[in-house]
């Protein structure tokens, strides 16, 4: 019992105090401020203002860059190609023609030092098939096959007329020696009447020390089995004491009727 009017006292009195009227609460925030609501008037210059409406305008917008290029069709390229390249196909034949002509030209140029140092070295030789023709001219050694000229007593031969005769048989045996060795096949006997004179020159020792076409005959078959003949006989016998010089000079003459 002693509880239950406790607690009845407990409720009786927060009864109490709950309906019982106090002060209001006040909730406090901070300072009041006060806004004043403005409309679209207010943003307006005022009348008779100097400043400009662009300021109050939005600025424009900036007009959009185009990059211009210029396009090249795909024909373009391969016929600069095909110029570039046909331009140095031509360079290109331009400068082997060059070269060509420079070397045909040096060449040239060689051949005739060549041919003027021979000749200078030949002059001598050249002199004495001159003599030898004339004096074939004068009758001497006009016998078809004989060495002629060699009993005239020019550069080589014996000065003296004394030995005219042993140079007459020397040549005799020479030319004996070289018919024996020419040799021309009937087929390629030629049918007309023709000669060839070669002239040579025989050191002391019997060596041929020059040999060279005096005349031709016109036919390269005939002139080469004659040369042939005179290089096969080749050495002959040595010259005896009646030769003054250290050579024999002969003019020896190849015709066609020895084979008839």
């Amino acid at each position: 019992m002693f509880f239950a009017s406790v607690l009845l006292h407990l409720i009786a009195i927060a009864a109490i105090i709950i309906t019982v009227p106090g002060a209001s609460r006040q909730l406090t925030f901070g300072a009041p401020y006060s806004v004043a609501l403005v409309g679209p008037e207010v943003l307006q210059p005022p009348r008779g203002s100097s400043m400009p409406k662009d300021i109050f305008q939005p600025p424009a917008p900036e007009p959009p860059v185009i990059l211009k290029r210029k396009l090249e069709s795909p024909s373009d390229v391969p016929i600069t190609k095909k110029k570039e390249s046909l331009k140095d196909t031509v360079k290109d034949i331009i400068t082997d023609k060059s070269k060509d002509i420079r070397q045909s030209d040096l060449q040239k140029k060689i051949d005739a030092i060549r041919r003027q140092e021979l000749s200078k070295a030949d002059v001598q030789k050249k002199i004495d098939a001159l003599r030898r023709k004339e004096l074939a001219r004068s009758g001497t050694g006009e016998t078809p096959g004989v060495p002629y000229g060699s009993a005239s007593g020019r550069i080589g031969a014996a000065s003296s007329s004394a030995n005219a005769s042993k140079i007459d048989e020397y040549s005799r045996f020479v030319w004996a020696r070289i018919k024996k060795n020419w040799t021309l096949p009937p087929t390629m006997m030629p049918k007309n009447n023709i000669e060839t004179i070669i002239e040579v020159r025989i050191a002391r020792s019997g060596a041929l020390e020059y040999i060279d076409f005096e005349k031709r005959s016109g036919n390269a078959y005939f002139d080469e089995s004659a040369m042939r003949a005179v290089k096969k006989s080749a050495p002959f016998p040595p010259l005896a004491g009646w030769i003054n010089e250290g050579f024999i000079d002969f003019g020896i003459r190849f015709h066609s009727e020895d084979f008839r």
